[in-house]
């Protein structure tokens, strides 16, 4: 099933690419990228392009900290060991310290700066791994 799945996602970034319009790949992932906050978000694992909305179906949320969005299961479990298992519980645990309007709980001051620590050694490990 997880070969059937990275075939799909192949095909959605050939289809997002422009394959046949003779365009390099390197180029078509520039535009897309400067492209991506107009037409949607992309996928949260960083090797893959698809972006919402753009021939994809509406991503789904990571199920624990849903703060991350992914095109496929398949996806997710791609980006789980590069670096989102490290991430996941200090994102949730942030959501769950932020008011209605998104501030951060004066008492939950420690979590958040937690959460960006972490997530400045997930960014690290990422670059490390691609």
């Amino acid at each position: 099933m997880a070969a059937t799945e990275e075939v799909l996602c192949r095909k959605q970034q050939q289809q997002q690419m422009g394959e046949d319009s003779g365009v390099a790949r390197f180029g078509a992932a520039v535009v897309l990228e400067s492209d991506t906050a107009a037409r949607g978000r992309r996928c949260s694992n960083s090797t893959c392009l698809a972006v919402e909305g753009v021939g994809v179906a509406a991503f789904k949320r990571c199920g624990s900290c849903r703060q991350r969005f992914y095109c496929s299961a398949h996806c997710q479990r791609t980006d789980w060991p590069k670096g989102h298992s490290k991430e996941c519980p200090a994102l949730k645990a942030a959501a769950a310290s932020v008011d209605a309007g998104g501030m951060p709980v004066a008492s939950q001051q420690a979590t958040t700066n937690q959460l960006e620590a972490t997530m400045a050694t997930a960014a690290a490990a990422r670059m490390a791994v691609s």
